[in-house]
């Protein structure tokens, strides 16, 4: 969560696994502050849907409700450094 209404130069908080000789992938919430020149601004809550594709459409009780299940594929390269 990114607030830029919090400190003087916003905060942001990440939910991550966290592991070290006493624990191992434990569920963490880490507090990281914004820095001049590195502000943290407000985070966008719904994506930009541009390269999802829909992958379900379906009909609840008789044409009262259309709901879309949408999904997207993002891959990612892994360089060596």
């Amino acid at each position: 969560m990114q607030r830029a209404d919090q400190g003087q130069f916003g905060e942001s908080y990440k939910v991550a696994p966290m592991s070290n000789y006493q624990v191992q992938n434990q569920m963490s919430c880490f507090k990281v502050d914004g820095a001049k020149g590195m502000e943290v601004t407000i985070q966008a809550i719904l994506p930009d849907l541009k390269d999802f594709k829909v992958l379900l459409m379906l009909l609840y009780n008789v044409s009262i409700m259309l709901l879309n299940r949408w999904t997207v594929t993002v891959l990612w390269e892994l360089f060596r450094l």
